[in-house]
């Protein structure tokens, strides 16, 4: 499933990200993994991998204003053919972290990199936030990215064809490595590979994801496909830098759902989270994304009644964008009596007609919206309701035009005073204006408590 996203303002999280592209590199056609500590007092004799290895790490720590001493720094590199799992790099015996760390991605087509901000501390006691932050990279191939890898990162598959990321790791340490063997050299007579690296430069991406604890599905579970992480990153291209700003904000897992409603929950769980992408439901098959209609849900009597009542007050200008202006029934007392009494009979039937009789449903507005004469307004909005009810007040010999087209669907529809129309309020429609009179509606916002 693909994600409603919105793009947030919030600020870079605390996670420092250099991307460079080199051109060349000696490591392309190997496999086998491998890991060495770099040896510094053979420099005059380097084959192609050494000083390729050198160099970068002086390039890189002259990047960061540090000055290489072999006496104080030790180089160490390997080649890993993927990160099972997420991971910081500290050496148990040394009880130390990289002073910065370099990854080279080899491959054509690599899967992309998480970069949290948890540390072992917080990782051991399990002090995540609900509401964390990570960076996704997509790295295209030959291109190097600096970071600091005493905090958790690993590779993140979405391409089940993709089997392996092949990637050179490099950790500039501040201590003697004894038991990781020193590099032996080739002796090749190569010519050696020039070392041409050019900063990438970094467009940051935001991007907030309706799901629960991403930090804690990635160091703590199995791994496992996130299928709106999937589809955010498939919107940006490689070397993009996407941060993800994770809450747990109306996230509903489908496993609770399952549990608690049985198989409706697949009904259900498409319209109760907001990172989930309708165009991809089925809509034949899904229940909840039918329209309804029901004839003489309140009699003539009554819906004269009510605008009869409106009409004594003020209208107020909308705060719904498929609404032009309306009146809450609460400033109504003896309507809002009545319709709160037949309403709980309304939402029963509902639950009938849906064949969801263990769903619970709330009312969460009522109101009714008042349409005159104005050019009519084809634009799409959707009320964000899981259901929302649009009863008509008044007969359609008072008005001109005011028939509603849904997304997705070709018919106009129209209905009839007392008649009623229920539909999903994720579904996008038009407002219904009309070009002459004036049309009556009342309105039920309809929520499921889950």
């Amino acid at each position: 499933m693909t994600s409603i996203i919105e793009p947030t303002n919030n600020p870079k999280p605390n996670i420092s990200l250099n991307l460079w592209k080199c051109e060349k590199n000696p490591f392309q056609n190997m496999t086998s993994p491998f890991q060495y500590i770099l040896n510094i007092n053979n420099i005059n004799d380097f084959d192609n991998i050494e000083k390729y290895v050198y160099d970068t790490c002086i390039f890189h720590m002259k990047n960061k204003s540090m000055e290489y001493n072999k006496d104080q720094y030790t180089i160490e590199f390997s080649l890993l053919n993927n990160l099972d799992s997420f991971k910081v790099d500290y050496y148990k015996k040394t009880k130390t972290y990289p002073v910065f760390s370099i990854i080279l991605f080899l491959d054509e087509s690599s899967n992309p990199i998480i970069f949290t901000e948890i540390d072992i501390e917080s990782y051991k006691y399990k002090e995540l936030k609900d509401e964390n932050t990570v960076i996704c990279l997509k790295p295209g191939k030959n291109t190097q990215v600096v970071f600091d890898s005493s905090k958790y990162y690993g590779i993140y598959k979405t391409n089940d064809n993709i089997i392996n990321t092949t990637i050179l790791k490099i950790n500039i340490l501040n201590t003697q490595m004894n038991d990781i063997p020193m590099y032996i050299s080739s002796k090749n007579d190569y010519e050696y590979i020039s070392l041409n690296i050019t900063p990438i430069e970094n467009h940051s991406n935001y991007e907030t994801l309706v799901y629960k604890n991403i930090i804690h599905s990635f160091l703590y579970e199995e791994p496992k496909k996130i299928f709106v992480l999937d589809n955010i990153l498939l919107k940006y291209p490689e070397n993009s830098q996407i941060i993800i700003n994770n809450t747990i904000k109306n996230y509903n897992d489908i496993e609770y759902l399952l549990q608690k409603y049985g198989k409706i929950a697949y009904d259900i769980y498409p319209f109760v989270n907001e990172n989930v992408d309708l165009s991809i439901i089925d809509f034949e098959k899904n229940q909840f994304y039918k329209n309804k209609i029901f004839q003489k849900m309140l009699s003539q009597d009554v819906c004269y009644w009510i605008i009869n009542e409106c009409e004594k007050l003020e209208w107020e200008t909308s705060k719904y964008q498929n609404y032009n202006t309306y009146l809450n029934i609460e400033k109504i007392p003896s309507i809002m009596n009545f319709l709160l009494f037949v309403s709980n009979f309304w939402l029963i039937e509902i639950k009938n007609i849906y064949d969801c009789k263990n769903v619970t449903f709330c009312i969460n507005d009522i109101f009714v919206s008042k349409f005159t004469k104005e050019k009519i307004n084809n634009n799409q909005n959707h009320d964000n309701s899981f259901l929302t009810m649009n009863i008509y007040l008044n007969d359609t010999v008072d008005y001109k035009d005011g028939e509603i087209i849904f997304e997705n669907d070709n018919e106009k529809i129209e209905i009839y005073q007392s008649d009623c129309l229920i539909y999903n309020g994720k579904k996008k429609r038009t407002i219904g204006s009309v070009s002459d009179g004036v049309k009556y509606v009342l309105v039920l916002m309809i929520d499921i408590i889950v």
